[in-house]
C-alpha cells in the first residue's frame, strides 16, 4: 500500500544519505558508515586508522560479532505507583557464552494520545540479588510498527560473562502497572573480557521517567551533560517521544556531538520514524546507535535534530565506562 511504499522508498532514501557527505554532516555520516563496516565485517586495519584521524575509534579491535543468546520479547510490568521500579523479570536464564555487545529491542510502551514516558533497566544476578548494568534509558512511545519492525532497538557495549541471568524492569509516568515488551540479543567480539561491565546513562530523570527534550529547531544542539564525570569507552544514543498529541508521521534525525557550546563535533548519526500514534521505531541498525571513543572526563555531550525536527522528542545517552578508570 502508499505508507508501505512511502516507508520503502524513506529507507532508499535513508541508506543513500548514509554515503552522503554534505556540507556539515560529512563525519557523522561517514563514521557511522566505518563503524558499521567494522562491526559487521572486522576489517580492523584501513578502518581504524580512517576513523581515528577524527579523534574517536573503536573499542577494537572487533572481528565479527557473534550471536551468542537471543530471546523472544518477554513483558515486562511496571509498579502500579507512577515512577516506580517494578519487579524483576527474567529475560535469559542462563547467558550461552561471554559477551561484549548487549543489543536490546523495546516494545508495546507507545499508546495513541497518550504519554507513555518509561525508563527500562536491564540487570544481571540471580533471583532477587539482580544489579543493574544498563539503567534508566527513556524508551517512552516504543513499538513495534510493522512485521520485523522493532520498537526501540539500540545496542551498548557492555561485558556479559558466560552463564549470566539477565532481567528487565521498568518504571513510567501511567499508573495501574504499564507493560511493554523486552528482548535480547547477546554478541561477542575477540576481546570481551576487556569491555566494561559498568554503564551510566546520561539525560534522564528518575522523577518524571523521562529523558532530554531536543530542540526542536533544526542544528540546534542541546546539552545533554556539561561535563562527563568519567570517561567512557562508548556512547549509545537513544530516541523516545515525550508528550500525548503533536506527533506527526515521518522519519527523524539525530546526531550527538562532543564539545564546547558552538563548537560540537557531531560524531554520530541515527534515524528513527515516528507515527501518528505517539510512536517511535529505531530505523537504525542497533549496532549503529554506538559511538566509539575514548571520552575523557570532563566532555561536553549534546544532541540536535538534523532534518524534519519535531517538539518532545526525547534523548538519553548510555555511557560505558573505561576499563580500570
Amino acid at each position: 500500500d502508499v505508507g508501505v511504499a512511502w516507508f520503502g522508498v524513506e529507507r532508499q532514501r535513508h541508506t543513500a544519505r548514509r554515503e552522503s557527505v554534505r556540507s556539515g554532516d560529512r563525519r557523522g555520516c561517514r563514521l557511522r558508515v566505518l563503524h558499521s563496516h567494522l562491526m559487521r565485517y572486522g576489517n580492523k586495519t584501513a578502518v581504524s586508522e580512517q576513523v581515528s584521524t577524527w579523534g574517536v575509534k573503536p573499542l577494537g579491535p572487533f572481528v565479527p560479532n557473534v550471536v551468542q543468546t537471543r530471546t523472544a520479547f518477554v513483558t515486562v510490568t511496571a509498579d502500579p505507583t507512577a515512577h516506580t521500579k517494578g519487579a524483576w523479570t527474567e529475560i535469559i536464564a542462563s547467558s550461552s557464552g561471554d559477551a561484549d555487545l548487549i543489543e536490546v529491542c523495546v516494545a508495546g510502551v507507545g499508546a495513541n494520545a497518550t504519554n507513555t514516558r518509561t525508563l527500562l533497566d536491564i540487570g544481571i544476578g540471580g533471583s532477587g540479588s539482580e544489579t543493574a548494568i544498563i539503567s534508566n534509558v527513556a524508551v517512552g512511545g516504543a513499538l513495534i510498527l510493522n512485521t520485523g519492525e522493532t520498537g526501540m532497538s539500540f545496542a551498548v557495549s557492555v561485558y556479559v560473562p558466560a552463564g549470566s541471568r539477565l532481567s528487565a524492569r521498568i518504571q513510567s509516568v501511567i499508573t495501574g502497572g504499564k507493560t511493554g515488551s523486552v528482548a535480547l540479543r547477546l554478541l561477542a567480539g575477540n576481546k570481551p573480557t576487556v569491555t566494561s561491565s559498568s554503564t551510566a546513562t546520561l539525560g534522564t530523570s528518575t522523577a518524571t521517567s523521562a529523558g532530554t527534550v531536543v530542540s526542536s529547531t533544526v542544528n540546534t544542539w542541546t546539552e545533554i551533560v556539561s561535563a562527563t564525570a568519567n570517561q567512557y569507552d562508548s556512547l549509545t544514543l537513544v530516541p523516545s517521544y515525550d508528550a500525548a498529541t503533536g506527533i506527526a508521521a515521518a522519519m527523524r534525525y539525530l546526531q550527538i556531538g562532543v564539545g564546547a557550546s558552538g563548537n560540537e563535533q557531531a560524531i554520530n548519526e541515527i534515524s528513527f520514524y515516528t507515527s501518528t500514534l505517539e510512536t517511535v521505531t529505531m530505523y537504525s541498525n542497533a549496532l549503529n546507535t554506538i559511538s566509539f571513543g575514548p571520552f575523557p572526563a570532563g566532555s561536553r555531550i549534546a544532541v540536535r535534530q538534523v532534518e524534519n525536527a519535531l517538539a518532545n522528542i526525547s534523548v538519553c545517552v548510555v555511557a560505558t565506562e573505561s576499563v580500570g578508570r
